[in-house]
């Protein structure tokens, strides 16, 4: 008779990810803040809803609404990037 065969290792398990350290690029990124040394890295807020919704809290816009009124148009079809943009020219006049 054939001997039984031997259980299969199971492969090991990955480690969690871990946060990145707070003065990372991802971690400022996640901020909303520009990359240190000015290296042309585009800011994370102009990309990621979640990290422009902390960039426009920061700037005192708590809801769409908010940003909606400030900017004069709906949000509905524009980037992140767009967005940050009419806020600035609203901002400034112009």
């Amino acid at each position: 008779p054939a001997a039984p065969s031997a259980p299969a290792e199971s492969p090991a398990a990955t480690p969690p990810a871990s946060a990145p350290a707070a003065s990372s690029p991802a971690a400022r990124a996640a901020r909303g803040e520009r990359a240190a040394g000015g290296d042309g890295e585009p800011e994370l807020a102009d990309y990621s809803h979640a990290a422009f919704w902390q960039w426009a809290r920061g700037q005192g816009l708590d809801t769409q609404s908010d940003v909606e009124a400030l900017i004069g148009r709906p949000m509905r079809g524009l980037t992140p990037a767009d967005v940050r943009r009419l806020i600035r020219q609203a901002r400034d006049g112009g």
